[in-house]
């Protein structure tokens, strides 16, 4: 199962399960895959949940960022893109 998982996720995706490997490995590094999918899944739900709101903030700043970047459109664009 862990070999599955584990070819199955991307070089970032990788990176960003790493920082966790004490929940779901032992000290000897034995990786208990249940474990691993669990803070593959924590981390994939905190990302769905933050992004709409970062979104949300974006969304109600348009109008302020555009007199911020002095109505330069490629400047604004740039900011969100």
């Amino acid at each position: 199962m862990q070999k599955c998982i584990k070819n199955t996720l991307t070089g970032q995706a990788l990176l960003r399960v790493m920082p966790f490997q004490r929940k779901y490995s032992t000290k000897e590094g034995i990786i208990h895959a249940p474990l691993n999918f669990k803070t593959i899944m924590r981390i994939t739900t905190i990302d769905n949940i933050a992004a709409p709101a970062v979104l949300r903030d974006n969304l109600h700043n348009l109008d302020v960022s555009m007199v911020e970047s002095n109505s330069n459109l490629p400047k604004f664009l740039f900011y969100y893109n």
